[in-house]
C-alpha cells in the first residue's frame, strides 16, 4: 500500500471482513460448547447453571452488536473506495 494513496484499496479491507468472520465463528463455537456443557453438567449445581447461563447471555449480547458492527464496516469500505476512487479522478 502506497503512503500518499488516499482512501482504501481492496487489499485493506480483507484484514476486517477476516476478523468479522472469525468473531461470528467464535461466538457460534463458544454459544454451542455452552449449551452442550449446560445439557451435560445436568441440574444438580445451581452455581454451574448460573455462570453458564452469564456466559451465554454476554455471548448473545456480543453477537447481537455484530450486524451494526458489519453495516459500520460496510460504510467505512464504501467511503473508503469512493474517497480512493475520487483522488484518481481529480
Amino acid at each position: 500500500m502506497k503512503l500518499n494513496k488516499k482512501g482504501m484499496s481492496i487489499d485493506s479491507i480483507v484484514p476486517a471482513v477476516i476478523t468479522l468472520v472469525v468473531i461470528i465463528v467464535i461466538g457460534a463455537v463458544g454459544l454451542l460448547i455452552a449449551d452442550e456443557t449446560k445439557s451435560q453438567s445436568g441440574s444438580t449445581d445451581a452455581d454451574i447453571n448460573i455462570s453458564i447461563d452469564y456466559g451465554i447471555e454476554g455471548i448473545t449480547t456480543i453477537m447481537q452488536w455484530l450486524p451494526l458492527i458489519g453495516l459500520v464496516l460496510a460504510a467505512v469500505i464504501i467511503i473508503g473506495l469512493i474517497m480512493g476512487n475520487l483522488g484518481k479522478t481529480m
